[in-house]
Order: structure tokens, then C-alpha cells, then sequence
């Protein structure tokens, strides 16, 4: 018996250690400290990430769709004041927000607040110049990044 309860003790172990491992945030290397932005750093106006902005005068809004998968684009570039809408195309609920996981306090302004349910959406306008990196609050491992220019 004893030995039965060490097997199902240690399979519970690794099997947690194995969950956190796959659900951990890893905050994106920005040149400073993990996971911060430093506002009118070198690399604010950078970016190997496509701009699917269109010129922003014409475009009133971007949309990135949360799927069961991750984010779709995961990587925007938009202007200043621009609005970007998270639709929620999946079958699973999401929540859109800043990093550090879990408590946001890079943009704390951009967070949902609360989960967002398959067929809705929600909406944040961005108006802090730089880039700032998100995850999915409740699929920490879903991930992207949304850079804000003049």
C-alpha cells in the first residue's frame, strides 16, 4: 500500500510540474528588465513584425481574433489612439491583457478585466506609444504583441 501511495504521489507531482511548465508566462526579452518597455527606447519604432495597419487614417480598428490555438495575428503594428478589437472566434473562453501574467502591470489600462465568451468581443484603444506584449489570461502559453507608433 505504501508503495502504491508514493507512485500516485509522484505521478501527481510531475504531472503538476508538467502543467505549470506548459501554462508558465514567458515574458518576451524587450531590452530591458523581462517583460518591461521603456518608452522612447532605440527599439520603440522597430519591428520584424508585418504592419497590417494599412495606412491607420483608412482603418478604424484592428482586429485580432482569439482562437483555441493562440492569437490571430499574434504580432500587430497600429497607431496611436488606434482602436484594436479581440474577437473571440473560438469555442473556448479568453481574456486579452498586458503582461507580466497574472497581473498585468505592464499596461495595466489593457486588460479585459474578465473573461470574454466564444462570439464576443472587446475592445481597447492603445494610446501609450511602444511595444507591448499580452497573453491570454486563462491560456497564459497564448501569446503575442502589439506595437503602438506616432
Amino acid at each position: 500500500m505504501g508503495k502504491l501511495l508514493t507512485l500516485v504521489v509522484a505521478v501527481l507531482l510531475i504531472g503538476g510540474g508538467w502543467y505549470y511548465w506548459q501554462n508558465r508566462a514567458v515574458p518576451e526579452n524587450t531590452g530591458g528588465a523581462a517583460g518591461t518597455y521603456e518608452e522612447g527606447s532605440e527599439n520603440a519604432g522597430t519591428s520584424d513584425t508585418p504592419d497590417i495597419s494599412a495606412p491607420a487614417a483608412t482603418l478604424s480598428k484592428v482586429v485580432i481574433n482569439m482562437t483555441d490555438t493562440g492569437f490571430e495575428p499574434s504580432a500587430v503594428t497600429v497607431k496611436k489612439g488606434q482602436t484594436v478589437e479581440f474577437v473571440n472566434t473560438g469555442k473556448e473562453t479568453h481574456w486579452p491583457a498586458s503582461d507580466l501574467h497574472p497581473t498585468h502591470e505592464i499596461y495595466p489600462e489593457f486588460d479585459a478585466d474578465k473573461p470574454v465568451k466564444p462570439g464576443e468581443s472587446y475592445s481597447f484603444v492603445f494610446e501609450k506609444v511602444g511595444k507591448w506584449n499580452m497573453h491570454d489570461h486563462l491560456h497564459a502559453r497564448f501569446r503575442g504583441s502589439i506595437e503602438v507608433t506616432e
